[in-house]
């Protein structure tokens, strides 16, 4: 006697688990595929502006080594944010959501610098999230930017301090980064990095133009 098949009936509700259950699979796979666990040894974000293959190289695998970094543990981190003041409703929730993701990024102790246009810079100095030039630079280094220095003025308080730099004419700037509109350099970390900072803007002055 020949056995029976059994026979399997695919119904509209079987097909429809299976495939909510290969997406869980699949997200599960991407997720940790995906995930990177290391360390943000130095890390920068470019608001509201770009910069080429070999800026971006300068600003990962140049500052990795620059700090003597692990590559198999820790990482020269480099993000991208882009916003735009806005007055339709429809879009200010995800300009603002892109402007605070750096918020996000310092508070977590990820962020070291920004380079931004003018936009930008506006909106972080509201933040009050740029470490003070000070902390950096001697008073006669500041002095020798001249007015490249942007200042934060504070009028209750009746001060104002060193956030920003203006930094287009430099030559990695010139070489790597878009510099059509005027381009900003600040810092965000926390005061005990601020040695780290000022190797890295020196990193960044050291930059040989091809053209150079």
């Amino acid at each position: 006697m020949k056995g029976r098949r059994a026979r399997i009936f695919f119904t509209p509700e079987l097909v429809f688990i299976a495939f909510i259950a290969v997406i869980v699979i699949a997200l599960l796979i991407f997720s940790f595929v995906g995930k990177d666990d290391k360390e943000v040894i130095f890390g920068g974000v470019l608001a509201n502006t770009d910069v080429n293959a070999a800026g971006r190289d300068y600003l990962t695998d140049g500052v990795l080594g620059l700090f003597d970094g692990d590559g198999n543990t820790q990482k020269a981190a480099l993000t991208f944010t882009t916003f735009t003041s806005t007055s339709d409703i429809d879009k200010i929730n995800g300009a603002y959501n892109a402007a605070m993701e750096p918020i996000a990024m310092i508070e977590k102790g990820d962020l070291d610098y920004i380079i931004m246009n003018e936009d930008a810079m506006m909106f972080y100095m509201t933040q009050y999230a740029l470490v003070d030039l000070r902390e950096i630079f001697s008073e006669e280094e500041l002095d020798a930017l001249g007015d490249r220095v942007i200042y934060l003025e504070m009028e209750k308080e009746g001060t104002r301090e060193p956030v920003a730099i203006r930094s287009g004419d430099f030559a990695f700037f010139q070489d790597c980064v878009d510099v059509r509109e005027p381009v900003f350099t600040a810092f965000t970390g926390p005061s005990q990095a601020c040695a780290d900072m000022r190797a890295f803007w020196e990193y960044l002055m050291e930059w040989e133009s091809k053209d150079g």
